[in-house]
Order: structure tokens, then C-alpha cells, then sequence
């Protein structure tokens, strides 16, 4: 179930794309992973980068879900 940011954007082949540096294309094409960053009755999923190692993914992890009252997840949410 991985996907890249670009293939989730609909944005592989896209001028914004093909003009980004190299190293930046090939972060975009990054395969992702899923996080829930919320409760498994009401989920919030987010992707960050497989590539990550273990200390990283949990660092992000962590500050995501220390953080979650900050992100809009609805309307409802917004001001």
C-alpha cells in the first residue's frame, strides 16, 4: 500500500515536477508509510518517509502525536 508523494499527488510526469533539482525528485518519489497519530476509533493517518530509520520515524512519530490538536483533520476544525 506504499506510494510515493508524487504517484499521491497525481504528479509524476508534471513540470513541477521535472523541474525540481534531482536530489529533491528523488525524495518525492520516496516510497511512504503509514502512521495513525490519533486513536483507533478515530484514526488520523498520516505518511512519512519509508527510508526514515527507526529512531527517525519514531522521533516524527512522537511529535506528530504530541502535535495532533495543531492539524485541521476537518472543516469543523478549521477557524
Amino acid at each position: 500500500d506504499d506510494e510515493s508523494i508524487l504517484t499521491y499527488l497525481g504528479a509524476e510526469d508534471s513540470y513541477i515536477h521535472q523541474s525540481l533539482p534531482s536530489e529533491m525528485q528523488t525524495m518525492l518519489n520516496e516510497s511512504t508509510i503509514k502512521i495513525n497519530i490519533h486513536t483507533q476509533d478515530d484514526p488520523h493517518i498520516l505518511k512519512i518517509g519509508q527510508s526514515l530509520d527507526t529512531v527517525e520515524q519514531e522521533a516524527i512519530t512522537s511529535f506528530l502525536k504530541n502535535h495532533n490538536h495543531d492539524f485541521s483533520w476537518s472543516y469543523a476544525d478549521m477557524p
